[in-house]
This record gives C-alpha cells, sequence and structure tokens, in this order.
C-alpha cells in the first residue's frame, strides 16, 4: 500500500511540476541601444478560465471527472481576468526607462481574425501576418503578450485526483519585427512556473475564494516572469 502511495505521489509531481520545457528566442543586447523604434504593446485576447486536468485519463475517467469539476468550471468562466492587461504597462514603464518609444495598443488582439503566414526566409517567423498592425498605429515593432491556459490545474490518475487544484497562468510573450514577422523575442512559460498552490481549503462552492487569489497571483506571477526575462 506504502508503494502504491509513493508511486501516486511521483506521479503526480511530474503532473504538476515537469512538462514542456520553455520555448525561447533571447532578446539581442544591442536592442535597447536602438531608440528609433516605435513599439506597440498590446495583449491577445483573454481565453476563458477552465479547469485544466493533467495525468492519464480514459475517456470514462474523463466524463467522470468533468461532472465532478462542472462548479469549478462553472465559477472559473465567470472569472474576471482582465488583471493580465496590466501587462502592458509594465513592459511600456521598461521600454521608456530605455529611452524606447512605446504606444499601448487597447483593444486585444484576435489572432484568429489574421491571415496565416509562411516564408522560406532564415530566421523564426510568426505563424500568422502581423504586418497590417504597423500601418494600423504607426509602429514598426510589437510586443505580444498572451494567455495560453488560465484557471486550475489538477494531475489525475484516471478518475482519481492525486491532489488539490492549483491556480494557473501559462503565457508567453513575443516582440514582433512588423516589416517581415519575424520573432526577435519569444518566451513561453513551462508548466512548473505557470503554477500558483491554492492557499488552505480550495473546494468552497461556489464561490471558492481561496481559488480565486491563487488565479490571480498566477497571473500577476505571468506577468513577472514574461518581463523579468524581457528585461535580461
Amino acid at each position: 500500500m506504502n508503494k502504491n502511495i509513493c508511486l501516486l505521489v511521483a506521479i503526480a509531481s511530474v503532473f504538476l511540476f515537469g512538462g514542456c520545457a520553455t520555448t525561447k528566442i533571447g532578446l539581442k543586447q544591442d536592442f535597447w541601444q536602438s531608440k528609433n523604434s516605435k513599439i506597440g504593446v498590446a495583449i491577445s485576447q483573454i481565453p476563458t478560465a477552465e479547469p485544466y486536468k493533467a495525468g492519464s485519463q480514459g475517456l470514462l475517467d474523463m466524463a467522470i471527472n468533468n461532472a465532478l469539476a462542472s462548479s469549478l468550471k462553472a465559477h472559473l468562466q465567470s472569472m474576471d481576468t482582465k488583471n493580465f492587461s496590466n501587462a502592458i504597462d509594465s513592459f511600456i514603464s521598461k521600454l521608456s526607462e530605455k529611452g524606447i518609444s512605446a504606444i499601448r495598443i487597447v483593444d486585444p488582439i484576435d489572432q484568429t481574425k489574421l491571415e496565416k503566414y509562411k516564408t522560406d526566409a532564415a530566421g523564426k517567423f510568426t505563424k500568422v501576418d502581423f504586418k497590417p498592425i504597423a500601418a494600423k498605429y504607426g509602429i514598426n515593432q510589437l510586443v505580444l503578450l498572451t494567455i495560453d491556459r488560465i484557471g486550475t490545474i489538477r494531475p489525475y490518475y484516471g478518475f482519481i485526483p492525486l491532489g488539490s487544484p492549483a491556480g494557473l497562468c501559462q503565457a508567453n510573450g513575443q516582440l514582433i519585427n512588423l516589416g517581415n514577422n519575424e520573432l526577435l523575442w519569444l518566451y513561453t512559460m513551462s508548466d512548473k512556473e505557470s503554477q500558483i498552490p491554492v492557499d488552505g481549503e480550495w473546494n468552497q462552492s461556489p464561490d471558492y475564494p481561496n481559488v480565486d487569489k491563487a488565479v490571480q497571483k498566477a497571473i500577476k506571477n505571468a506577468i513577472t516572469v514574461i518581463r523579468n526575462d524581457f528585461s535580461k
């Protein structure tokens, strides 16, 4: 029995703290010496918060787990996650501090409405065409901050939960050359650095105050992690 418990704990640690490595394109140091750039800073459309599940699950397991998480899901989907827009001010402050002109793009950018982009040129490029944004806002580069997943994440083995949900905000940041869609900087948070444990009891239906606090902390953490990499 003890061996089985140890195995489940080990599996849980992989699901909660393992996962994909950070995707990164380092910002070149000479970027900060370029004072002629005019940079827009924006966020993408923020996805609806969800109760994500990690681990090995069959179809029946997923059905059971989804049913048990229905109350939490309903609460998360009504959650206000607009605080992520504070990331814009954080980046503008850093750029202005270095003497680089930066403007706030108020409306979130919906990447699903942009045309696909493909090139044979050497380098790393975006998958959609951001070039029309240059003329619209009078900028030549774009810092785009995107939430990939937000809500909670909980590890499972089948229909057995292996721990409490953690607050989740997994985000990425990009610096895009709007002349050719080249990525000048990219940072995607890993699974581990995207999660914040819930402090205290989590199952407080229907309002889930401690879950809310963990998600808001995860949002603040995401802004800090991405900004710090950009500022290196």
